[in-house]
């Protein structure tokens, strides 16, 4: 994973009723509310952090690689967690404060389930699962101290007919380097030539786990379970006002949060890169759908855009540089503009209906294009909606 120094980005959302799901629309980006940046010192440098994960307003880890940082104060100070010898983590899920579990890999080859153990150290919980490039993981969401869900691909490159899926129901809460036992399943589609695989899974409990695909593919881009992983059904994405089936097989899906067993919000980019959200609160039988127009800028982050949602009533996403609150009442989204210089988010985490929390570097720009990462810093945001 290549060094650079970082910004870590801790966002602090005060004042918020907000609501999950918005009137379907498709609109410029709403008027901005009002909004104060301050800039934190607690982390000021280090590897570029890809992943965070925030169990509670005061815990969280972020792993860059070699180490995993670590707060348990809010952000206030920060420690560094170490992994095992050769072995790096660049995914993470807490189900509780110090019990996580993570992705990474072995000397870049092959992938790896991490946990975090006591000492503050992150040691492998299975054997290895593939080699990097053959299959991949890209997600892991943990329901609860002893169980957990990832997902990924298979055969990147094409000539697949299945989206893999991992389960683990046996994980020590106490966090032990004991051999934990994944399952492998997977979820088919008749398609042979599929050059994507699943991009992201939100379990808001033990049994109900939700997974997006990149695209829509052979009708489905959206998976439920409510076996814990073991099985998988499509989600109809329909009945979509001003979404039509071709409109909808150009999208690239890219995040999903689902706070509860029966709301959902997914996000993604449009053929046109615009950014768009779809919303469902009844596990996918009706759907709202709103596209932020000239809305995110130039992208320079995969992985964006991410959200992530406390409740069924608050929502965040984040798109490069733009923050996107739901609002109580309201039938579009609040739009905040990040100033350039404070860094691109790239991971996104929101314990609580008030706080949320995110990795960032920061770049500098030539001709719009990313030249360089330059040093971190910690900022903390406040927000307040507009009347």
């Amino acid at each position: 994973m290549r060094t650079t120094r970082l910004i870590f980005l801790v966002v602090l959302l005060a004042g918020l009723t907000l609501s999950a799901c918005g009137q379907s629309s498709s609109s410029p980006p709403v008027k901005r509310a009002h909004s104060r940046w301050t800039i934190q010192t607690s982390l000021k440098s280090g590897a570029r952090l890809v992943g965070i994960s925030c169990p509670s307003d005061t815990f969280c880890v972020a792993g860059d690689g070699n180490t995993v940082k670590q707060t348990n104060d809010g952000g206030k100070t920060w420690t560094v967690d170490r992994v095992a010898a050769s072995y790096s983590v660049y995914d993470e899920s807490c189900a509780a404060n110090y019990v996580c579990r993570g992705i990474g890999s072995r000397g870049g080859n092959y992938i790896y389930f991490l946990s975090e153990v006591s000492g503050s150290t992150w040691v492998p919980v299975s054997g290895k699962i593939a080699e990097q490039g053959v299959v991949g993981v890209d997600a892991i969401s943990c329901p609860s101290t002893s169980e957990c869900v990832a997902v990924g691909a298979a055969a990147p490159g094409g000539n697949a007919n299945h989206y893999p899926v991992w389960t683990s129901s046996n994980l020590s809460a106490t966090g032990t380097s004991q051999v934990s036992i994944w399952k492998r399943s997977e979820i088919s589609f008749p398609n042979l030539g599929i050059t994507g695989g699943l991009q992201a899974v939100s379990c808001p409990s033990a049994r109900v786990c939700y997974t997006v695909s990149d695209f829509y593919q052979d009708g489905a881009a959206f998976f439920k379970s409510s076996s814990g992983g073991a099985s998988w059904r499509p989600v109809a994405i329909k009945h979509v006002a001003k979404l039509s089936t071709a409109s909808l097989e150009s999208l690239t899906f890219k995040s999903v949060s689902c706070p509860t067993s029966e709301a959902c919000t997914l996000v993604g980019l449009t053929r046109s890169n615009d950014l768009f959200i779809l919303q469902t609160k009844d596990g996918g039988t009706s759907w709202r759908w709103t596209v932020e127009l000239g809305a995110r800028g130039p992208s320079f982050n995969g992985r964006s855009p991410i959200v992530s949602c406390a409740s069924a009533a608050v929502c965040v996403v984040v798109d490069n540089y733009t923050t996107f609150l739901t609002a109580n009442g309201r039938e579009k989204w609040v739009n905040e503009y990040e100033p350039r210089a404070d860094g691109l988010i790239e991971s996104l985490s929101c314990p609580t209906s008030r706080e949320c929390f995110a990795t960032a570097s920061r770049v500098v720009l030539i001709n719009d294009a990313v030249a360089s990462l330059g040093a971190g810093r910690i900022l903390t945001f406040s927000e307040v909606p507009s009347p």
